[in-house]
């Protein structure tokens, strides 16, 4: 009898070597990029999950068909070993009746049913072994498509946790999503932060240029003569071109100008602040500049012509800022 075609051999996809993620840190991705990627090397690997157990399902209906088969091949032998027990049953049966005194005459045929019969245990021999392989094929084949199905079931359960691991990863990429959004408004807010403090500090180094100490002036005025006298040595050493001597030469009357005007304001700055100081009446008082009931109009006329009467007004209004947070600060009221 033909023995049953086996299922051809294949390498097994090992679950280990398929599902195992790769080494990865223990936080979740920090990028949408990384997640996104995730994303995609996990429904590449469910596909080829779905593939493989296609393939297993497709060899498991091939097998059931084999054993099918195998069970059909099986009773067939079983039913042809019958019928040989039935016949050698029979004979040995025939042989014992045969009479004493018919055994020479009988001799020829009795040496055929012993013949028949030989021939018949042989037959009986090879369908026995015939069975007991189809019976080991049949188990060997049994065990494989248990252990397809065990690996089946196992592959359905390990799709099932990989769905809810990507039901958690898309979570994540939500809450990543939601995660970049903050961090948007956290930027906007960071920045009106940032604006907001250089404001402030645009606003106290104001305050720290319009109430610096003598100290600070009178260093600012020696720099000023230093580059002065740096310019004069210039003008000087390099006689040679007398443009260039021009240039130096009103870069310092400019700078003269500029120390003069600059220590007239200052004055002007401070007589201005600690009169509104000390005298309380002047709080709300929106031109600085403008002469007290007991001012000269003559150097009222003076501080005109230095500054325009916007500036004077800007600068009054800046001053009458200024003189509110000192005397908030000094405790003045």
């Amino acid at each position: 009898m033909s023995t049953q075609p086996q299922p051809e051999e294949r390498p097994e996809h090992q679950p280990e070597a398929m599902f195992t993620p790769e080494p990865q840190a223990a936080s979740a991705p920090s990028t949408k990029a990384e997640i996104e990627v995730a994303v995609a090397r996990f429904w590449e690997i469910v596909r080829k999950s779905a593939d493989v157990i296609v393939t297993l399902r497709q060899e498991n209906t091939m097998v059931n068909a084999q054993n099918q088969a195998l069970r059909r091949s099986e009773q067939e032998l079983q039913n042809r070993v019958d019928d040989l027990l039935l016949r050698i049953t029979s004979l040995e049966d025939q042989v014992a009746a045969i009479p004493s005194a018919e055994t020479t005459i009988n001799e020829s045929e009795t040496m055929n049913a012993e013949a028949e019969l030989e021939e018949m245990r042989r037959n009986i021999d090879r369908a026995e072994d015939e069975l007991k392989s189809a019976r080991e094929t049949m188990e060997l084949q049994t065990d494989e498509l248990k252990r397809r199905t065990e690996l089946i079931q196992q592959r359905d359960a390990e799709i099932t946790q990989m769905q809810a691991a990507l039901a958690e990863t898309e979570h994540q990429l939500q809450e990543a999503h939601l995660h970049l959004a903050d961090n948007a408004v956290n930027k906007e807010q960071l920045a009106d932060v940032k604006n907001e403090l250089s404001a402030r500090e645009k606003q106290l180094n104001e305050l720290h240029d319009s109430f610096g100490d003598v100290h600070r002036h009178s260093l600012e005025r020696e720099a000023l003569e230093a580059r002065l006298s740096e310019l004069e040595l210039a003008a000087s050493t390099y006689d040679e071109s007398k443009a260039r001597i021009a240039e130096l030469e009103e870069e310092i009357q400019d700078l003269r100008q500029q120390l003069e005007r600059a220590m007239t304001i200052v004055n002007t700055y401070r007589a201005a602040g600690l009169r509104h100081i000390e005298d309380p009446d002047l709080k709300d008082q929106m031109t600085l500049f403008t002469a007290p009931v007991a001012q000269s109009p003559v150097e009222g006329e003076a501080v005109r012509q230095l500054m325009t009467e916007e500036e004077l007004t800007a600068l009054a209004a800046r001053l009458d800022n200024v003189a509110d947070r000192v005397a908030q600060l000094l405790g003045i009221s």
